[in-house]
């Protein structure tokens, strides 16, 4: 069986791993139905850069949102949350 911190990495590279592909098939997705759009009403290209600089935008924004929930939880202290007994 794997020591503990070894299981906490796996987990965190997972979710690196599920974060980053994502954000690749936010990328990519409107870039390939712009081409389809194209395809089907028979326009060069129009659909296909709209939907290239949506995705490319989409995916960005996402990049920029991981990056400042990484930068969040890094500066606060590690301390443990403690429940609220008022609640």
């Amino acid at each position: 069986m794997l020591p503990e911190n070894d299981n906490r990495f796996q987990t965190e590279m997972f979710q690196w791993s599920v974060r980053m592909s994502a954000v690749a098939v936010e990328m990519v997705v409107p870039a390939v139905l712009g081409i389809l759009l194209d395809s089907f009403c028979g326009t060069v290209a129009v659909f296909t850069v709209a939907g290239s600089v949506l995705g490319v935008s989409l995916g960005f924004w996402q990049l920029i949102q991981i990056a400042r929930q990484k930068e969040d939880s890094t500066d606060k202290p590690s301390t443990e949350r403690t429940s609220n007994p008022d609640r």
